[in-house]
């Protein structure tokens, strides 16, 4: 397997890092979603060899989780922007992660191993 996989938790992933696990009482439930991806991503990213995503390189591969919503399943996703552009001002947007990993199989695994705080991440 994997070695992501020996990321199990949010706890786990501080256990990891070395980190005291906390969550300010103040953070909303996205909020605190977020803070535990981001230990989540940044554990699983130590385990792999002390990955780091370099955003000025264009040429390091970089994996995020996508998630597609299910719309037979009655519940909304929330407001989502995807791309847009525009011919003649060359304006364009784009959906933006910071929560990258190294490998296909490691955004995989995250996705399906943390469903929930992906999607209460999103809302």
């Amino acid at each position: 397997m994997e070695k992501s996989t020996k990321v199990k938790s949010y706890l786990h992933a501080c256990k990891i890092l070395k980190r005291t696990p906390k969550i300010p009482k103040s953070y909303t439930k996205r909020f605190a979603a977020i803070h535990m991806l981001e230990m989540i991503y940044e554990a699983t990213n130590f385990i792999n060899n002390k990955w780091k995503v370099n955003f000025l390189d264009t040429n390091q591969q970089k994996w995020f989780v996508w998630l597609r919503h299910n719309g037979l399943s009655g519940k909304r996703a929330g407001f989502v922007f995807c791309l847009t552009g525009y011919h003649y001002t060359c304006t364009g947007t784009g959906l933006g992660s910071r929560l990258f990993v190294s490998s296909d199989d490691e955004a995989t695994y995250l996705a399906k191993k943390f469903p929930k705080l992906h999607s209460d991440s999103a809302m």
